[in-house]
């Protein structure tokens, strides 16, 4: 047999050397085979690592940081002009010890920032061992090459044994990977005489892509805090039916959502709220035919359901919640928000303890829908309302003593004495969220100028100019009031509400509040 590229003798001695030496080169051949083997092993290891890393991110981010994985051995020629470039006797153990590449996995990435992601989760990992790093991304080769490489050892799991495995990781964008292939076809399978002026325009087009990329990042960036502000805005904002914010309230305003509440009135349970089957008027009406009143809070099964509800739509929640001083619902809405924050780790819900009761709170709630409007993110809303909740002033009277005496709020001989001196109680929500009485004016009149002395002495119009005259009941007193306030705060813009079960149970009704903006409670 002769063999074109050599000569006569040459070809007979490399016939002698192959059939003198043949149980020795089928020796190499097996070890070889062997050895390719295990690296085809290393590849699938690091693949499949980066696969789970690949899943893992579009489960978090919602997009993918790996467009592709690719996969190679080195061929036995390159092996042998590799060994023999560095001046290594080819042999099985100089290809298991000198060369690091024979394993290789590519990686392509979208954006540049993705090869750090990728490259920073891979050398994590408890099993991988980073041996060796070369950056050519922020130290291109002088041809314009750019790649981010990593000679690592990954254990692989034979039969009998484990043994870790060299391979080299190269990671690269898409436009780094189109311009490296296109310049290893150019470069070596062409026999151009003009070399220097096509290296230099490699080089060129190098520096563009490598430019493309920085561009493309800057793009993506720009989108993302585009669409985080946008998303920053899909949220609902929440509250309870203790805000007594009636469908009119809020028919301008369906970013809000009122939960219902349970009220028992003589025994029967009622549904208050939106859809509910209980009106201020008709729980006004019970109570005069002396039906005891009670209320129930929200309970974490309903806050739950509620939530998640929302959640399913694609929306975040802001809970603004009945004063934590008067009942526990607060607590049972943030319970809920912390567990659901587990089953929807990419959905965020911000609980506040508005520290206001009933007309109070529908106040605060409505010109937090308005701050909405104006473009508050969540979280900034949530901030402005914790920052300006106690700037919300309650101001209340009632008819009499008996339904504070109820809810052990004033005594017995309170109450006789009240009775028989015509005391019309000025309440007042502190600083606590807790209803308190703060004064003891007698008759209708000292009552209502109570009310507009509290206002005088506190009214703070550059938050808001809102004015909620609320009550329940005494009709001619609403009109008096509300004249009162325009003829003494012209700037004041004034609503009427009907003040619900959850404080009605526990004043009676006969109640006359008035809620605005002031520098202090």
């Amino acid at each position: 047999m002769e063999y074109p590229n050599l000569t006569k003798q040459e070809s007979a001695e490399l016939q002698e050397y192959l059939s003198t030496h043949q149980d020795d080169l089928l020796t190499h051949i097996v070890q070889f085979n062997e050895l390719m083997r295990k690296y085809q092993a290393a590849t699938k290891e690091i693949t499949t690592k980066l696969e789970i890393l690949q899943e893992d991110f579009v489960a978090q981010n919602g997009r993918t940081c790996i467009e592709a994985i690719t996969c190679r051995l080195k061929a036995p020629s390159s092996i042998i002009n590799k060994l023999n470039r560095k001046g290594i006797t080819p042999s099985i153990e100089a290809l298991r010890t000198q060369l690091n590449d024979i394993a290789g996995v590519r990686v392509i990435c979208p954006f540049l920032d993705d090869i750090n992601i990728v490259a920073q989760s891979l050398a994590q990992q408890d099993d991988i061992k980073v041996v060796s790093i070369k950056d050519y991304i922020s130290q291109p080769k002088s041809n314009g090459y750019r790649s981010y490489h990593m000679i690592v050892e990954v254990p692989v799991f034979f039969l009998q044994k484990k043994e870790y495995m060299r391979v080299e990781v190269q990671l690269r964008t898409v436009a780094m990977n189109f311009w490296a292939t296109l310049e290893h076809q150019i470069k070596y399978k062409s026999k151009s005489t003009k070399e220097v002026e096509i290296v230099d325009t490699l080089r060129d087009c190098a520096d563009i892509i490598a430019d493309t990329d920085k561009r493309m990042l800057q793009i993506r960036e720009y989108t993302n805090k585009v669409m985080s502000e946008n998303c920053s805005l899909q949220y609902k904002i929440l509250t309870d039916a203790a805000s007594d914010l009636t469908d009119s309230l809020v028919a301008d305003y369906p970013e809000v959502q009122v939960l219902p509440m349970e009220v028992m009135v003589g025994g029967v349970s009622y549904n208050y709220g939106p859809d509910g089957n209980l009106s201020s008027q008709e729980f006004y009406r019970l109570l005069k035919q002396g039906n005891k009143p009670s209320t129930s809070q929200i309970n974490p099964s309903c806050y739950l359901i509620e939530f998640t509800k929302i959640l399913e739509l694609g929306y975040d929640i802001l809970y603004l919640g009945f004063s934590s001083g008067l009942s526990g619902m607060y607590q049972n809405a943030k319970m809920t928000a912390e567990i659901l924050s587990e089953q929807y780790p990419h959905r965020k819900i911000r609980c506040v303890d508005t520290l206001c009761a009933a007309p109070g709170e529908g106040f605060l709630v409505l010109e937090a829908a308005k701050k909405k409007r104006e473009g508050f993110s969540l979280d900034d809303l949530a901030d402005w309302v914790e920052l300006h909740r106690l700037q919300v002033c309650h101001w209340f009277t009632v008819d009499g003593l008996s339904y504070l005496h109820q809810g052990g709020r004033v005594s017995t001989a309170s109450v006789v004495a009240g009775t028989a001196l015509q005391i019309k109680p000025l309440l007042r929500l502190n600083n606590e969220g807790k209803l308190e009485v703060a004064g003891k004016p007698r008759g209708n009149k000292r009552a209502l100028l109570e009310l507009i002395t509290k206002m005088r002495e506190q009214w703070n119009p550059r938050i808001s100019k809102s004015v909620a005259i609320v009550y329940s009941g005494a009709p001619e007193q609403v009109q008096s009031l509300c004249d009162t306030v325009i003829s003494q705060f012209p700037d004041a813009i004034c609503y009427t509400a009907s003040v619900g079960p959850v404080i009605g149970a526990h004043t009676g009704p006969g109640l006359l509040a008035l809620v605005y903006w002031g520098n202090q409670r």
